[in-house]
């Protein structure tokens, strides 16, 4: 399927595949509600706290295939239905992974992802208080298994994925949870800058880059922009003051924030570490265009019994009639410091 454009002038209707849900009421503002549906012929859970939709998919090892305001269109990309064999099925939407990627051929091929990373299906259970549980595989070679919650945060209007890594198997292990986002291909992508970075352009890019994609700078108000490009895949790594990231298309931007914890975050050097990657998928096919917003926790050493928790907060923030301005930069800063 096509990706879908990140505007809210378009009906949801037609741009998640496939979804019916059962009947229910509309909540009002601020009361969640959780749903079984459909997406393309799979169950699937909607939650709504009357503003703000997401949609969960468990066989899909619990990717949230679809978030946006109520009647509004989808915020992620979604990728084609159907696969070649042997092909990574790349649905789209968010999951979560194990990181260090680098340590991923230890225990099977470097790629595609283990199955038990992303590919086989979590079970899923609804809990008091509107919220939706689902409980994945163990990951292999890595020994942990990952819980994964779904809520809202009524007092905040955030949408809430708290992913818990719970070590059940194997060794001791050094491990950190890796949301991936993929989203459209964004307008700009924003991050909060470390004004004291190690990294030049306050980032550290993965191999040889094309000339074009290094669209960085600092703006006035101590965020990070990059301009995503069409120049084929790659991808690069910030030490960003705190684990957040915006992605702004049009009038609306998304923004995605975890909190800083202590510790070593992946990818970069010791101590300066990245808490967001960010990839990007160009070409010339403008449907396959998307980029990965990726935030992670910090890489901890977990023995059997250790847990490691990160929740992602989720948040649609209006830029009508500011996008692009100083005004609007402001509202981002604001926004992924968590104000």
């Amino acid at each position: 399927m096509k990706a879908k454009i990140f505007s809210q002038a378009v009906s949801l209707a037609g741009l998640t595949m496939g979804l019916l849900a059962f009947p229910l009421l509309t909540p009002a503002n601020g009361q969640t509600t959780v749903v079984k549906t459909r997406w393309d012929g799979r169950t699937a859970y909607k939650l709504s706290d009357g503003k703000t939709e997401a949609v969960i998919v468990p066989e899909l090892s619990s990717r949230v295939m679809s978030f946006g305001s109520v009647g509004g269109s989808n915020f992620l990309w979604n990728g084609p239905k159907t696969f070649k064999s042997g092909e990574w099925a790349n649905w789209g939407g968010e999951k979560v992974w194990p990181a260090l990627q680098g340590d991923w051929p230890l225990f099977s091929p470097a790629w595609p992802p283990n199955p038990t990373y992303d590919g086989l299906p979590h079970k899923a259970e609804m809990l008091p208080g509107n919220r939706l549980r689902t409980i994945g595989p163990i990951m292999e070679g890595f020994g942990v298994r990952a819980t994964r919650e779904f809520s809202f945060d009524n007092a905040t209007g955030e949408f809430l994925v708290t992913t818990t890594f719970e070590k059940v198997k194997g060794e001791p292990r050094k491990v950190a949870i890796w949301n991936v986002v993929q989203v459209p291909q964004p307008d700009a992508i924003y991050l909060l800058a470390n004004p004291n970075s190690v990294y030049k352009d306050n980032s550290s890019w993965f191999g040889p880059m094309p000339k074009e994609a290094r669209k960085l700078e600092v703006t006035d108000e101590g965020l990070l922009r990059y301009t995503p490009t069409t120049a084929g895949g790659y991808k690069f790594g910030t030490d960003a003051l705190l684990p957040a990231v915006a992605g702004v298309k049009g009038d609306f931007a998304l923004i995605l924030r975890a909190d800083k914890k202590e510790g070593d975050y992946p990818e970069g050097a010791l101590g300066n570490g990245f808490p967001v990657t960010i990839w990007n998928s160009g070409g010339d096919d403008s449907a396959a265009r998307y980029n990965e917003m990726e935030v992670m926790s910090p890489l901890t050493s977990m023995k059997i019994g250790d847990k490691l928790v990160q929740v992602l907060r989720w948040k649609i923030v209006p830029l009508k009639g500011v996008a692009g301005s100083a005004e609007s930069r402001s509202l981002l800063y604001r926004a992924l410091i968590g104000k």
